[in-house]
């Protein structure tokens, strides 16, 4: 079927009589420009017309044969003619070897011979698709007729009949099935059509693939052929070839090689192969006589249709350092996607809405999501980790435990960075936790709030909303310094004043309903203390982190936007697909926060922060985990003056209570 191998052969009778015979006649290869290894001085090469020792050494021509490249006597007659005065030979002088200028034009001639072409593919192909998933309506039996040359993930995409499952198509993965089926394995969907011609398949839904990038040209390539590997057929359990378990795969992978291709080369290519195992893999086949190691140097053609399972030792290089930077070398050129936090010159919303609704805008959507998959690899490759969760949940556990490793230097590397704290800051401390509260309600302690005017208290508006979701009355409880402390006392919340409109400022502002009897007892507000972030380098936190008596984190050390983990961190969480930590993420580097390195974990969203010299600068808001449970990589917390600003704009009067006058600073 398609992957049927034209051989073209040239036995010299066309080529023009000053060409040099290559001694690969037969193959593809011989009929372009061979590259010309250095030849040796006059007198000691192999070349039939070069140097008089050869040329009286040669076979005499028989009776009746023309007289050309061969025959003695023209070469003795064009020797004389290029012969100097004083009887030396003319010579040209190439990086110390010496070369007749017969060869040299024999050369030029031979190089502007014209390059023959590859052939290409032409027509259509067919092959059928089943089609029955659970998850949607859609069951039927499908004949795919596509160009040659199309990428599988294109046809499919462009097939009216799959439009209820388009969606789902970078997820899906073709399994061989039936009889007589002239296709074993499942081919990666960046392949072209021609590759699966004949084939009936049955779609599965996976993990968004990663397709081959292949050129037009690589593309429309004829003479390709087909190799096999049983992934789960392997010899060294620790490690596999696959990137993704080998158990994915209930038939082989099918790998699409190109017709110069070698097995190393056909790997490389194939985005579902590991590359870094590549180097150490063994293939080893089956046949009659028993198991045969196969050299990954090998021309595939030599190996068409076989089936492969692999040994990876990684000690062991199956190939040399030459090898491999000389196959890496001839790997595409096509720039891989750019990592970072931004979609480039896409605007992906801008594009939606020009494209409205239709196959375009999906086919748009489709794509950006296989590139942010690739993106996501290409990250997980970089820092060496595993973003995909596991179904195992003890696989699961140990890529947590991996990802755990991999914070812990960038959590507590900083606490070496302030090893003394001022007595004179504890004792400020003291005094300001007395104005920090844990909000209450049904006995459970949901978040921090801190005061500000003669009755009011400023959180987070996620903790108001997450408060929202149960009925009952809540509570603000002042002084819970321990587990039964006698001195705690609490103040009933009378409603809710405002709650900012957007997700960057993220305040609510609570009206507490104080007794008269009860005013005295009642913290002082801070909001006289408000002061920009901007000259800070440290800033203080108190709080309720997980609901506990109050704590303080002393001197966390505020990050800049240009820091190296926040960029590790934007790329990492910007190119997680679904993440599940359930923060914010494109906020990470948002000009209306404050981003710092501290230990509070969930229940201290609302806690005041403060710099060096007590002043109120932030609201803790939110950290930055890898995912759902785990400890956050980095903290944030909105700045007050953006906090105030936001209130003078709700009520002129009310933020002047809140924020006295003699503290204007603006960031």
């Amino acid at each position: 079927m398609g992957s049927s191998t034209t051989t073209e052969t040239n036995n010299g009778s066309n080529a023009p009589p000053t060409s040099v015979p290559s001694p690969n006649a037969g193959t593809d290869s011989s009929l372009r420009p061979q590259v010309i290894t250095p030849l040796m001085p006059v007198g000691t090469t192999s070349h039939p017309r070069v140097g008089s020792r050869s040329a009286s050494k040669m076979k005499r021509r028989k009776p009746g044969s023309p007289r050309g490249l061969g025959s003695s006597s023209p070469w003795r007659k064009r020797q004389h003619e290029d012969s100097t005065e004083d009887g030396r030979d003319n010579i040209l002088q190439v990086t110390g070897d010496k070369i007749s200028k017969n060869v040299e034009k024999e050369l030029s001639t031979l190089n502007q011979m014209p390059e023959k072409k590859e052939k290409q593919i032409t027509g259509k192909v067919k092959f059928r698709l089943k089609v029955a998933l659970t998850e949607t309506e859609l069951n039927e039996d499908f004949l795919i007729t596509a160009p040659g040359n199309q990428p599988i993930i294109e046809a499919l995409q462009g097939d009216t009949r799959l439009d209820k499952i388009k969606k789902k198509l970078p997820r899906i993965y073709l399994y061989p099935y039936g009889e007589n089926n002239p296709i074993r394995g499942v081919p990666n969907i960046g392949s072209p059509c021609s590759l699966i011609e004949g084939g009936r398949f049955e779609a599965r839904l996976g993990k968004v693939q990663n397709p081959n990038k292949n050129s037009e040209d690589e593309l429309g390539l004829s003479g390709r052929h087909k190799i096999y590997l049983d992934a789960r057929d392997r010899r060294y359990k620790a490690k596999w070839l696959t990137k993704e378990h080998p158990n994915t795969f209930d038939s082989p992978i099918l790998v699409d090689c190109l017709p110069s291709d070698t097995l190393l080369l056909a790997l490389l290519r194939d985005e579902r192969i590991k590359r870094d195992w590549v180097r150490y893999a063994e293939l080893i086949c089956k046949d009659s006589t028993g198991e045969i190691n196969t050299k990954l140097t090998d021309e595939c053609r030599s190996h068409d249709g076989k089936t492969f399972a692999c040994r990876v030792h990684p000690k062991t290089l199956q190939v040399s350092d030459k090898e491999w930077g000389e196959v890496i070398a001839q790997l595409d050129n096509s720039p891989d996607v750019a990592i970072s936090g931004t979609r480039g010159d896409l605007d992906l919303q801008a594009e939606i809405a020009k494209s409205g609704e239709g196959s375009e805008t999906e086919s748009l959507q489709t794509e950006w999501l296989v590139i942010q998959h690739r993106s996501k690899s290409q990250v997980a490759e970089l820092l060496k980790l595993d973003l995909e969760e596991k179904d195992s949940p003890m696989s699961e556990g140990k890529r947590k435990k991996k990802l755990d490793r991999f914070v812990k230097p960038y959590r507590h590397d900083f606490c070496s960075a302030n090893p003394g704290i001022r007595i004179s800051l504890m004792e400020k401390c003291c005094e300001l936790g007395r104005s920090v509260g844990v909000l209450k309600k049904n006995d459970h302690r949901y978040g921090t709030c801190l005061r500000l005017g003669s009755k009011f208290v400023l959180t987070n508006r996620h903790v108001t909303e997450e408060m929202a979701k149960v009925g009952g009355e809540s509570f603000v409880e002042f002084n819970y310094k321990s587990l039964n402390d006698p001195d705690l006392f609490e103040f009933k919340v009378k409603r809710v004043v405002c709650t900012s409109q957007n997700n960057e400022s993220d305040h609510s502002l609570l009206e507490l309903d104080v007794p008269d009897d009860q005013s005295e007892r009642l913290p002082p507000g801070l909001g006289h203390l408000i002061a920009s972030s901007s000259k800070a380098k440290l800033v203080t936190i108190i709080g309720h982190p997980g609901g506990r008596p109050q704590e303080a984190n002393i001197c966390c050390p505020i990050v800049g936007s240009d820091h190296k983990n926040i960029k590790a961190i934007a790329v990492y969480l910007n190119f997680n697909p679904e993440p599940t930590g359930g923060a914010n993420y494109r906020m990470v580097d948002d000009p209306g926060r404050v981003t710092y390195r501290s230990v509070f974990g969930p229940g201290s969203s609302g806690s005041p922060g403060f710099d060096e010299e007590g002043k109120l600068i932030v609201m803790h808001t939110c950290g930055y985990p890898l995912y759902k449970g785990s400890s956050s990589l980095v903290e944030q917390g909105v700045k007050m003056t953006a906090i105030r600003d936001d209130l003078e704009q709700y009520d002129h009067g009310l933020s002047a209570e809140l924020f006295p006058t003699e503290s204007m600073e603006t960031d």
